[in-house]
């Protein structure tokens, strides 16, 4: 078998200039992607904090355990706790 040799028309001619053309989109694009992310971010830290300030006087409505302060009350029994190391 005979191998068959390449003309220098087969080979694809590389443009220099395209080239560091496209090299410089893909680095700004990915300098804008992670700017919008660093971004979202901040916006969503910052909606979280604000919903947890609105959300924080709720805790004054919550109903606590009802204790009952008379000195002869019956009170309910302590549930016995063992606990073995």
């Amino acid at each position: 078998m005979a191998t068959r040799r390449r003309s220098p028309t087969n080979y694809k001619v590389i443009n220099p200039r395209r080239t560091a053309q496209a090299a410089a989109g893909r680095v700004m694009g990915g300098m804008v992607m992670r700017q919008a992310t660093v971004l979202g971010f901040e916006r969503m830290f910052m909606l979280a904090g604000i919903a947890f300030l609105f959300i924080l006087p709720l805790v004054f409505f919550l109903k606590g355990p009802k204790f009952n302060k008379a000195p002869g009350a019956a009170r309910a029994p302590k549930p016995e706790v063992h606990l073995e190391m």
